[in-house]
């Protein structure tokens, strides 16, 4: 049986290939896809909006956000003063990453313990967060190795969900 269903592919194909228009109605859809999917499959992220929920305001955190300002992936930094305004961004999908400084991040950079800072990523375009992320901590460690960063995932639905319990 799976002979025949071979030979009878086979035949279709010699008739397809044997003509000028069965040639480009073969090749031309697997040519477009790959123009168009490939621009649509990358893993670069540029272009999006960093919120700054800043409790600490020291140089240490400055000098920081003064570089990731300058980052390819964040071409707006949004300033952000309360939890709600973080709830808000995330929502809203203002910002893809919302980065929470502790009140003692610059104290401890500078005493030489571990800092802390909170990452909200929003879920729902979640590989790009994690990818903007990724750039973050890689800025972190080079300038300072000790930080830690405690990274958060929360979307809109977690949010309805956790309120209806609360």
């Amino acid at each position: 049986m799976s002979y025949r269903v071979l030979t009878l592919i086979l035949k279709e194909l010699r008739a397809i290939l044997r003509d000028r228009q069965g040639r480009v109605l073969l090749i031309a859809p697997v040519i477009l896809q790959l123009a168009v999917f490939a621009f649509a499959a990358t893993i670069e992220v540029k272009n999006n909006t960093l919120g700054v929920f800043n409790e600490d305001m020291g140089a240490e955190s400055a000098e920081l956000l003064h570089r990731l300002g300058r980052a390819q992936a964040f071409t707006k930094v949004g300033y952000l003063y309360s939890e709600a305004d973080v709830r808000r961004a995330v929502d809203r999908q203002h910002a893809l990453l919302v980065l929470r400084f502790s009140p003692d991040f610059s104290r401890n950079i500078a005493a030489g313990r571990p800092a802390r800072i909170q990452a909200v990523l929003d879920g729902r375009r979640s590989n790009n967060a994690q990818i903007a992320l990724g750039y973050v901590h890689e800025l972190l460690q080079s300038l300072w190795p000790l930080l830690v960063i405690s990274s958060i995932t929360l979307t809109a639905a977690d949010w309805m969900f956790r309120q209806r319990l609360g």
